[in-house]
């Protein structure tokens, strides 16, 4: 019996909201994690971390001071003017902490957003004869049949790597394809027509 012809493209779009990348790795669950995670480094990095003890031994020795030209602290010296200024510092800080808190999370947000797009807005595929075509965020790339040397398929996906044989550094020297709903063995089938496959003693 003949092979039915292959098709002259195949087109599909994978929306990660529907089908997820398994795991944690789904929208429903990545957001909510990134969203706390930035909020938890913005919090970290402006976060008024004077100890309590110190700013009560500088409202102690403001109040003590009298005429004396510097109170101690520990082992320091300090003048009326350092006293001010470094109890001006601490009110300034816990003034400001609520919008910088507020201006960090949301570039927190954005970078984290940003550097795991993937995870959330959808990506075309489009196998032709000429190579494979990916588009996301609204920017196509193409890469040729004879750029790929070989392929592994996943249950979700398919690896189109430039390495003749499997290597650790397949992950950086390819890139993957995730399937659409119900359309796995017709991908595979249209890869595998175009990539040659080369056996391990080759």
């Amino acid at each position: 019996m003949d092979k039915p012809a292959l098709p002259e493209k195949l087109n599909w779009t994978f929306n990660p909201w529907k089908q997820g990348l398994g795991g944690w790795r789904r929208p429903q669950l990545a957001l909510p994690l990134s969203l706390l995670l930035a909020a938890l480094l913005s919090w970290s990095v402006t976060v008024p971390n004077v100890p309590q003890e110190y700013e009560q031994q500088l409202v102690s020795a403001a109040e003590e001071l009298g005429a004396a030209p510097f109170a101690m602290i520990g082992e320091r010296q300090y003048t009326r003017e350092q006293i001010s200024a470094e109890l001006e510092q601490i009110r300034t800080a816990r003034e400001q902490f609520p919008r910088q808190w507020l201006q960090w999370g949301l570039i927190s947000t954005l970078l984290l957003l940003g550097m795991n797009a993937a995870l959330y807005l959808p990506t075309a595929y489009e196998l032709n004869a000429q190579g494979v075509k990916v588009s996301f965020m609204g920017l196509p790339s193409l890469r040729r049949w004879e750029h790929y040397r070989n392929y592994y398929a996943h249950e979700r996906l398919v690896h189109l790597s430039t390495l003749p044989r499997p290597s650790a550094l397949d992950p950086f020297r390819g890139h993957s394809l995730m399937f659409g709903p119900d359309n796995r063995e017709d991908v595979l089938g249209f890869i595998a027509a175009h990539v040659r496959k080369r056996e391990q003693g080759e």
